[in-house]
């Protein structure tokens, strides 16, 4: 099982607003705001862990939590420069963050998955209907032995659908990009 986000760097709120004691305390733990607030890049950094936060929060959905806005109810450990754990009420996930100058791009997993692919792209119009067209894209390269590839909702939660099984999936985007990630057959 899986979740992911991107964070489109170039479209955040101003640097000030973001790293205020309101905002850290409404979405930050203590130790969260300690660790941004010691990191050597800030605001990178309180966008990492948003980006974790947002990709476990997918999983939980998953789990069968209930829509809610409440990201300190999520604790973050990032081990190393791109590794993590979230600390949830549905366990602790792990989690891998890609950084590029223009986004950050987060996807949480359970500890016994299978492995999963993932992807980013830049793209400014359509951007439901583009992500969903890439990920279909995407696990055909990486999977060529299967001919039907198609997302369906269960509960409100996307899959894919193929030839063999159904296959966890999460979508995400923000600003101009659009970001994907898949569970390995």
């Amino acid at each position: 099982m899986l979740g992911n986000d991107i964070v489109d760097l170039n479209h955040l709120p101003d640097k000030v607003r973001s790293l205020s004691e309101p905002y850290l305390t409404k979405i930050c733990s203590v130790r969260e705001i300690e660790k941004v607030i010691g990191s050597d890049n800030p605001e990178l950094m309180l966008w990492r862990i948003w980006s974790m936060k947002e990709s476990a929060y997918k999983i939980a959905m998953k789990l069968g939590a209930k829509r809610a806005y409440n990201p300190k109810s999520f604790e973050t450990f990032p081990v190393d420069a791109t590794a993590g754990l979230v600390s949830t009420d549905y366990g602790t996930m792990l989690s891998e963050t890609v950084f590029d100058e223009n986004f950050i791009h987060t996807v949480s997993f359970l500890p016994k998955s299978k492995g999963f692919k993932s992807g980013q792209k830049i793209c400014a119009d359509h951007q439901s209907e583009a992500v969903r067209l890439a990920i279909i894209e995407d696990f055909r390269i990486q999977n060529p032995n299967q001919d039907r590839a198609e997302i369906i909702m269960k509960s409100d939660i996307p899959f894919l659908s193929t030839d063999t099984s159904f296959v966890d999936i999460s979508l995400s985007h923000h600003g101009t990009f659009i970001a994907w990630a898949f569970e390995d057959l």
